[in-house]
């Protein structure tokens, strides 16, 4: 029992601040730096809590849904090719 409760806070991961639900290994939790929007797809800039950062190209529209702008704490999601953010 006291697995499952662990496993449910972390995610299906296992680790501590993994998103919930998403098979990726790879997250990189940061904050927004900077947003460039353009008319179909943006490019967000995260900065990572060592100094380094991540640059992913997302839809303009996922930009807008997510709420993502300087200052806002998201992760990025890295599987296979694609970067993606989560909020």
């Amino acid at each position: 029992m006291a697995t499952t409760k662990k496993s449910a806070r972390r995610g299906r991961t296992g680790r501590a601040g993994a998103v919930p639900g998403l098979s990726a290994r790879n997250q990189l939790r940061g904050s927004v730096v900077s947003v460039r929007r353009g008319g179909i797809l943006s490019e967000v800039v995260l900065r990572l809590p060592g100094g380094g950062e991540i640059v992913s190209i997302i839809t303009t529209g996922s930009v807008r849904r997510l709420g993502l702008r300087p200052g806002v704490e998201a992760t990025a999601v890295i599987k296979s090719t694609e970067v993606m953010l989560y909020r």
